[in-house]
């Protein structure tokens, strides 16, 4: 089950009630829990992130994901670039390009440098 999607608590259409006044929750919601999971991103048969530090999100209308701590990845695999995206619940968003292994994923990794307040 999501949070987020379908009857989750958090959904635009929840299938349960909760034990108190509703209005106090936003239309979209985000939702950041501590993983107590390792999770390891591999590519091109590289260990690009270690970390034992991983934030899962769930947000309204979209399935969880991690977040993971730049001080945990291998920095001389992502290099920056110039791509941006706004989220006007968590902020702008810096991407990433990974090079790994010879293999390249162009902005497959992103993050918000400057999160808006709550993101």
């Amino acid at each position: 089950m999501t949070l987020t999607l379908g009857t989750g608590p958090f959904a635009p259409k929840r299938g349960g009630e909760f034990n108190f006044d509703t209005a106090v929750l936003k239309p979209h919601t985000l939702y950041f829990e501590s993983s107590p999971k390792r999770v390891r991103v591999e590519f091109g048969g590289e260990t690009v992130v270690d970390t034992r530090r991983a934030k899962r999100l769930h947000e309204t209308g979209a399935l969880p994901v991690y977040y993971l701590p730049l001080a945990d990845a291998r920095m001389d695999f992502l290099e920056p670039t110039d791509h941006t995206t706004h989220c006007p619940f968590k902020g702008d968003a810096s991407y990433w390009t990974i090079r790994a292994g010879g293999k390249v994923a162009e902005n497959a990794v992103w993050g918000y440098p400057n999160p808006l307040s709550g993101a």
